[in-house]
């Protein structure tokens, strides 16, 4: 659908880079570009995802943050 492919255009291979750099700087400022993404486009599911990410951040939480960073992405995979 037009919302997978704009999501894939914006924010994939963002997503797939800090799965790898896990920059905590930017990983907040793309998980703020994803909560607008979900809000901007009635994503529910993305929402909470992000809430959780943020969560995640905050705590340091490699583990979970790479885990819910793959999750976000495929929900948005063909």
């Amino acid at each position: 659908t037009e919302i997978k492919n704009i999501f894939q255009l914006e924010f994939a291979l963002v997503i797939a880079s800090q799965v790898d750099t896990m920059n905590i700087d930017n990983l907040f400022e793309l998980a703020e570009k994803l909560d607008h993404f979900a809000i901007q486009h009635k994503i529910p599911q993305l929402k909470t995802k992000c809430t959780s990410l943020v969560d995640y951040i905050e705590a340091f939480d490699f583990e979970k943050i790479q885990k819910y960073l793959i999750e976000i992405n495929d929900l948005f995979k063909s």
